[in-house]
This record gives structure tokens, C-alpha cells and sequence, in this order.
């Protein structure tokens, strides 16, 4: 679900993150087409754009906003359920929040990201069951070396849906360069990436992925009608992304992955176990757009 543009963002901030000190504004927008073709008792495709621009750059500090809008179609297969299946067909996720970077003396700094989201298929407009909260923050350190080597290490708690059901999970990462390569070995995600040409660039990533939204009409299971239930979905991804600047604005994004440990359950409105759907391992691609601001 909003499993494959935001492995394309980490994969982005992995490589951008650590070089978190630079003073120049951020500001890029990425569009994406993804497809799995099959999970078992379901496939789906989606339609992605998200937004990250900055707001006010003043020395040491960064305050800026992150938007994004994402379409996911599903379709099932010989599910036990397909009179159900109809209410979820179509999600819609909305986000939008701020972030504030701050770097201090002797290379420390930190970061706060504050992004609510709107989950659900808002078959009847908006209401407080399709709110989300999502967020981070963390800490920083950069090392450098007279030879141009970087080494970056962070720690802190983020706020959302990386395991599945909104929760608090920890965010670290130890991140290295050496000659074209960067090396990140954290959670929920690590990376490797490898600078081919300075226009061409490939990325290797494992994380923990997952999604949970909202389906506002009732669910008529057995005897019951459930109102707000939930669609919850985590999986681990590993997956290459190839990265090619066709001119300084725009990059085009292609990646193809593999979804292991898939989980697509239905919940009720308070959190029980209505469903779990048979679920397997599952290739993927996505292919996009990445366009810089700044140049």
C-alpha cells in the first residue's frame, strides 16, 4: 500500500541524510506507478506523488513541510470473503506535515517530523476514525575526514505504521562512505549504494514496511456488521532502486523488489481479528519521477 513510494523515500533520505549539515534548501517532488502482481489472495497497483519542500533556512536550522497523495486498487482472488472484499477495493492516503532540523556544535543536530496522515477509503468523506499520527525525531552525529570519507550515526523513536498498526518503534542507523559507496545498517531500514557514473546511481535496500487504513462502510461478517474496521498490512522489502539524472531537475526512478513475510489482515473497529488473508512471497516494480526544486 504505501509500502513502495516510501521505500524510494528512505532509499532518497538514506543517501541525502547523512549529509544532513548541508545548508542548501531541500525541496523535491517524486511520482510513482507501482504494481504487485500477486500476494497470495491479492494484488494491487497504485498511483503516488509526495512533496517535500523547505520553508526557512537560517544558519543552523531548517523548518519545512512534506505533503502526499497515494490510489491503491486492490484486486483478490478466490478470497473466503468476496462480498466483503468490495468495502476495500480503493484506499486513499492523504499526509501532510512539517519537519525541523537543527544542527549544533561539534557536528551533533537533530530532527523532528511531525506527519498525520488520512488512511481509508472515504467512502463517506472524512472522519476521526481515518486519522493517523505519524512522526520521528532523532539525533545526530557526523564525522569527516581530510580524505572526503563520512560517517554518520543516529538514534531516536519514530511514531507509525513501518510494523503495521500505528506504534512507537525505534529509528537508528550507522551510516559510512567510502570511495563511491554508502553503507547504512539501521532500523526500520538499511542500505547499501553505489554511485556508478554522477548521473547513474544503484541502491540496495532491506526494511520493514506497513500500512493501516480505515474502511468506513460495515463489514457484514457472519452475524455482525463491523463499523471502522481496519485493513492492516506489514512486509519486509528487499529491493533495488536505479536512479538516472536526465538533467540536473529531474531524476527517473526504477526499482524492482521482493515482499517477504506478508501480512494483509482485517481488524475491527477495536483492534480484534476479523480475518487474515493467505498470503505469499511476492515480486514487485515501481517506476518514477523525481523532481529537484533547487536546480
Amino acid at each position: 500500500m504505501d509500502k513502495l513510494v516510501l521505500s524510494v523515500l528512505l532509499c532518497y533520505f538514506i543517501t541525502e541524510g547523512g549529509t544532513a549539515q548541508k545548508k542548501e534548501k531541500s525541496g523535491f517532488a517524486t511520482f510513482h506507478y507501482d504494481m504487485v502482481p500477486e500476494v497470495g489472495e491479492a494484488s494491487w497497483n497504485q498511483y503516488s506523488v509526495a512533496f517535500n519542500k523547505s520553508l526557512f533556512s537560517f544558519k543552523r536550522q531548517e523548518l519545512g513541510f512534506v505533503a502526499g497523495y497515494r490510489n491503491t486498487t486492490y484486486d483478490f482472488f478466490e478470497t473466503a470473503i468476496p462480498s466483503v472484499t468490495k468495502a476495500f477495493e480503493e484506499i486513499h492516503l492523504i499526509t501532510g506535515g512539517f519537519f525541523y532540523r537543527h544542527d549544533l556544535q561539534r557536528n551533533w543536530g537533530f530532527e523532528v517530523t511531525f506527519s498525520p496522515v488520512i488512511s481509508s477509503t472515504l467512502d463517506s468523506g472524512i472522519s476521526g476514525a481515518d486519522f493517523q499520527y505519524g512522526g520521528n525525531a532523532n539525533i545526530h552525529k557526523i564525522w569527516n575526514t581530510n580524505d572526503g570519507k563520512v560517517t554518520a550515526l543516529k538514534l531516536g523513536a519514530g511514531y507509525g505504521t513501518a510494523l503495521g498498526q500505528p506504534s512507537f518503534y525505534p529509528v537508528f542507523s550507522f551510516m559510512t562512505t567510502f570511495n563511491r559507496w554508502s553503507l547504512e545498517l539501521g532500523f526500520p531500514g538499511s542500505s547499501i549504494t553505489y554511485d556508478i557514473t554522477p548521473r547513474h546511481d544503484l541502491c540496495l535496500n532491506a526494511e520493514y514496511l506497513g500500512s493501516y487504513a480505515n474502511i468506513q462502510n460495515g463489514l457484514p461478517i457472519g452475524q455482525e456488521v463491523y463499523n471502522d474496521s481496519k485493513l492492516e498490512y506489514e512486509a519486509i522489502d528487499l529491493g533495488v532502486t536505479h536512479k538516472y539524472r536526465l538533467q540536473p531537475n529531474f531524476t527517473s526512478v526504477l526499482r524492482m523488489g521482493y515482499l517477504m513475510d506478508n501480512n494483509l489482515r482485517l481488524l475491527s473497529g477495536n483492534e480484534q481479528q476479523l480475518n487474515e488473508f493467505n498470503t505469499s512471497e511476492s515480486i514487485y516494480f515501481s517506476m518514477g519521477l523525481i523532481l529537484n526544486f533547487n536546480n
